[in-house]
């Protein structure tokens, strides 16, 4: 099947392109959830593995780097993969599915967990009815899963709170408090939570931040709405510090208020980078980004789950996929680098 996309020339078409790409993966969703009901089990004779990929939501394109390694891969190992998951972030959602691919006996699972607390039940059921589950990107270490790959969360707060330092140390003000706006996704997201304990950790003692927290439920739409309201309601806003890149999807101009802060002096600090991340970091609206290998998380993760299966290899515990770090000294470099293939 041949798929075409409109040729791009800016950041607005990028978000065509990721748009496009977002309806198709729900369309691939959709597939997979006509026939919930039928068992996936390899027939006598037939040694194919079915391995299921459970990111936090469909809505959401960070995942994409991961669906398409992890399909890459699946290829080379010769296993079929399914990328299934709510429509949005919603937890009891993501239960439903992981009860789901426990009933249809898939051979391994591959999850972005929701909620910490609320994840461990269904996935040590999984596990116990002899499927092995693996966490990327927010893990559930209290429960029986096998292994997490992803970002070290408090280390990446951390280094973000550090940039931060630094900007502020430059600026040489005499603020007592900074007032401070972190937009985060779930409440209940363990990664999130530990972005955040690592970013006010980072700063401790050194600058007085009066913070306050608003979720965006991992929505972009919302997480745009929450950022332009807030920065509505409170012009003298110092700081923000996004969790992630939900509102980073859009063009400049479909954030005037946050375009017209950040022209006022305001900074901005992220985790997540990709294309369009980077295109609002070149323009001036966000100051640093720490970013994550989401790529890494899906082609490992798959392999060491795969190797496990087959041959019983045991997989490390926990495996850091790395960070990368943008500022103004790296970012013509890295667009170069995200660049996706359409734009080259």
């Amino acid at each position: 099947m041949h798929i075409s996309v409109p040729e791009i020339h800016s950041g607005k078409d990028y978000l065509i392109i990721m748009i496009i790409l977002k309806k198709l993966v729900i369309l691939i969703m959709i597939i997979i959830l006509i026939v919930p009901g039928i068992p996936v089990k390899a027939a006598e004779g037939d040694q194919t593995l079915t391995i299921a990929f459970v990111p936090k939501s469909l809505d959401n394109p960070i995942f994409l780097d991961t669906f398409e390694a992890a399909r890459r891969k699946a290829a080379e190992l010769g296993v079929k993969l399914e990328w299934v998951a709510p429509f949005f972030t919603d937890t009891e959602s993501q239960v439903r599915v992981i009860n789901n691919l426990i009933k249809r006996e898939v051979d391994g699972i591959i999850i972005s967990v929701n909620g910490s607390d609320s994840l461990k039940k269904v996935i040590d059921k999984a596990v116990d009815s002899g499927i092995p589950v693996a966490t990327f990107d927010s893990d559930s270490p209290a429960s029986k899963r096998l292994f997490y790959i992803g970002t070290d969360n408090y280390q990446a707060g951390v280094a973000v709170g550090q940039a931060l330092r630094n900007l502020l140390d430059g600026k040489k003000g005499d603020k007592k408090a900074y007032k401070t706006m972190i937009l985060s996704g779930d409440r209940g997201a363990l990664n999130l939570n530990k972005r955040i304990i690592g970013f006010k950790h980072a700063l401790h003692g050194n600058y007085l931040l009066d913070i306050e927290i608003l979720y965006c439920e991992d929505n972009i739409q919302l997480a745009i709405e929450l950022v332009e309201e807030y920065l509505r309601d409170h012009p003298d806003l110092d700081i923000i510090f996004f969790t992630g890149g939900w509102p980073f999807y859009t063009p400049a101009d479909a954030m005037p208020n946050f375009q017209e802060w950040s022209k006022r002096g305001g900074i901005a600090v992220g985790i997540d980078i990709f294309y369009s991340a980077l295109l609002l970091q070149e323009q001036g609206m966000i100051n640093y980004l720490v970013g994550q290998n989401f790529k890494e998380m899906g082609e490992k993760s798959l392999d060491y789950l795969v190797q496990y299966i087959r041959e019983g290899t045991l997989p490390p515990v926990l495996i850091n996929t790395g960070l990368t770090y943008a500022d103004k000294t790296n970012i013509d470099r890295l667009l170069d680098i995200y660049k996706p293939w359409e734009v080259r």
